[in-house]
């Protein structure tokens, strides 16, 4: 799976679970294990 569709697929979970107020860029990078700047990369 490509770096963009993971942070995609972890923060739909993420969203899903905890709504969308309670996540952060931080939590999604933690989750997935992908540094927080690619998650500023690819979907700013």
């Amino acid at each position: 799976m490509q770096t963009k569709q993971i942070i995609y697929e972890v923060a739909k979970i993420l969203y899903i679970r905890e709504g969308y107020n309670k996540i952060t860029n931080k939590k999604i990078a933690e989750v997935s294990g992908i540094n927080q700047g690619l998650i500023t990369y690819y979907c700013s």
